[in-house]
């Protein structure tokens, strides 16, 4: 299993309470699932982490210790069957998924700090700041654009001609922007559906 994913989807937070358990919705809003509160959160804090395998096993230490009979592969294969978590790393300009995948821009530019963008609140530890790469990256995310249109404008905003390392920039910095939370990421095939946990 390739290590490089991220989380897709839009946290839409709590959605029910039923018999003392409590479930939350994640996807877009026509199109969502249902996860349990133990799921929600694995779900939640994978953005944290560098590799899928990483929080797999940090989630399933984490977890097991309050709940003896969770099972950490089997919250990792719903949330990839629900398509709320998918593979990042791209090395071919004719991916379908750049086709099929959108990514939607969070946050707000508070200007140029020493030569970057700087992004966050007046806080030290809410402070995010970019490069001229990552927020041309960011900023391509304008609306609905798919990742093949966000790669297009990315390479003639940079000059750059040859599109392995336009793909290495989408793969590297497109996941950073999806860890601090300045992306989310939507794919074009359907998200979950409202089915309960089981």
């Amino acid at each position: 299993m390739k290590a490089a994913f991220v989380p897709t989807g839009r946290d839409l937070g709590f959605y029910v309470e039923e018999n003392g358990m409590k479930y939350y919705a994640a996807g877009s809003s026509l199109n969502f699932i249902i996860l349990s509160q133990l799921e929600y959160y694995a779900w939640k804090k994978l953005r944290s982490y560098k590799s899928v395998l990483e929080w797999r096993d940090d989630m399933q230490k984490k977890l097991e210790l309050k709940f003896k009979a969770f099972d950490m592969d089997m919250v990792l294969l719903k949330l990839m069957d629900s398509n709320l978590i998918m593979h990042w790393e791209f090395d071919d300009p004719e991916d379908i998924v750049l086709q099929s995948t959108y990514a939607v821009r969070n946050g707000v530019p508070y200007g140029l700090e020493n030569g970057k963008w700087r992004f966050g609140g007046p806080l030290e530890k809410d402070k995010v700041v970019l490069t001229r790469e990552q927020y041309t990256l960011w900023n391509a995310a304008a609306g609905n654009a798919t990742l093949i249109e966000i790669l297009a404008q990315a390479m003639t905003e940079l000059n750059i001609t040859d599109d392995q390392v336009a793909l290495k920039l989408l793969t590297e910095e497109g996941r950073r922007l999806v860890r601090v939370g300045l992306w989310n990421i939507e794919p074009l095939t359907s998200i979950g559906g409202t089915q309960h946990a089981e």
